[in-house]
């Protein structure tokens, strides 16, 4: 079954959940989107994924 909120594409301030080798492996605000590399931050705590590592994103809450 294909997941309705899945998105390709991060937009900031958007809330996702990270699909990372066909799993959820963690949640965030995407708070900057670089060349090859997504930052997002949980709480307090900045995390990064280089784009290949990514395969898409459910989306939670979108951008405000």
């Amino acid at each position: 079954m294909k997941d309705m909120n899945k998105i390709e594409e991060l937009e900031i301030g958007m809330k996702v959940l990270i699909i990372k080798d066909g799993e959820y492996k963690d949640s965030g605000y995407g708070i900057d989107i670089l060349e090859n590399e997504f930052v997002f931050q949980d709480g307090e705590e900045g995390f990064s994924y280089e784009r290949p590592e990514i395969d898409g994103f459910i989306q939670l809450q979108p951008a405000e």
